[in-house]
């Protein structure tokens, strides 16, 4: 991630070098200079690409948790109808 060239004055990512964060717990220090308007119209692609880069920096992902994303708002009403997932997760929990 990170990787791309600005243009004037904007980033454009090389295609497939950013990645999400769904699951992601970032340190203030690290994004306090990310910019709110580019967060607000896609926060995934400031702070894993465009942030990194404006700060001749590379984004990684660093830590030994284990994390499942169970859905997105407009799927979970199928998901708790139609499957056991949750009662799944909470298995592999314990």
């Amino acid at each position: 991630s990170g990787h791309g060239t600005f243009n004037g004055g904007r980033f454009f990512p090389l295609p497939h070098t950013r990645w999400s964060i769904n699951m992601i717990a970032f340190k203030m220090e690290d994004v306090a200079d990310a910019e709110p308007e580019s967060l607000a119209e896609d926060d995934e692609k400031e702070l894993s690409v465009v942030h990194p880069a404006r700060l001749e920096k590379r984004s990684c992902a660093v830590g030994s948790a284990l994390a499942a994303h169970f859905s997105y708002s407009r799927q979970e009403d199928g998901l708790v109808e139609n499957t056991k997932l949750l009662a799944r997760y909470l298995q592999w929990s314990e």
